[in-house]
């Protein structure tokens, strides 16, 4: 069941019967299905031409006034979106999908929430001016080892929660950013 509320120009699928919702699957706007965890995807939820900071909420209103907890960004949902340069997400959210920012070329920065457990294959692959990765998460998220390119990992600095770097380092994917990270207090 597809929701976009009134005022919100994003696409949003309910995943389950706890009213929660992936935000930005590529669903083809002029009303065709997708089917999550397939390949049936063909159209970026937001246009292509989106610009600049992109807030994604922690909650959206149905047209029926029902309430769903955005928890996941889906499957290539904002991939080519090439002239976003910060995207922020939800601290409910609680994984990233694969290839769900692919080729965002101006992409600069992203925050990864407390609650992210999971980051999929090429979710940031592509994106050429990221500099800056912060996970919030004290535990590292499960992280596919090609999430990022070799280009990132070899420039972009990794900002985690302090007393957790040496569980970074030792994480698969994470690890790969050793000679750039640094951390921070809460």
């Amino acid at each position: 069941m597809a929701q976009e509320p009134d005022d919100d120009p994003l696409l949003y699928v309910v995943v389950d019967t706890v009213q929660q919702v992936e935000m930005c699957l590529s669903l083809d706007r002029m009303g065709s299905t997708a089917l999550v965890g397939t390949s049936e995807y063909h159209h970026p939820a937001v246009p292509v031409t989106t610009k600049g900071r992109l807030v994604i909420p922690s909650a959206v209103t149905g047209r029926r006034g029902r309430r769903y907890v955005v928890c996941a960004v889906g499957r290539a949902g904002l991939q080519g979106c090439a002239a976003l340069t910060e995207v922020v997400l939800p601290d409910s959210c609680l994984a990233f999908g694969d290839q769900a920012l692919q080729g965002c070329e101006k992409l600069e920065c992203i925050t990864f929430p407390p609650a992210m457990k999971v980051i999929y294959a090429k979710a940031l692959s592509g994106c050429s001016s990221l500099w800056r990765v912060t996970v919030l998460a004290k535990e590292p998220p499960e992280c596919a080892e090609n999430v990022f390119d070799e280009h990132t990992y070899q420039t972009a600095t990794l900002v985690v929660p302090a007393g957790c770097e040496e569980a970074y380092r030792r994480a698969p994917a994470w690890r790969r950013f050793k000679h750039r990270m640094v951390s921070f207090e809460f």
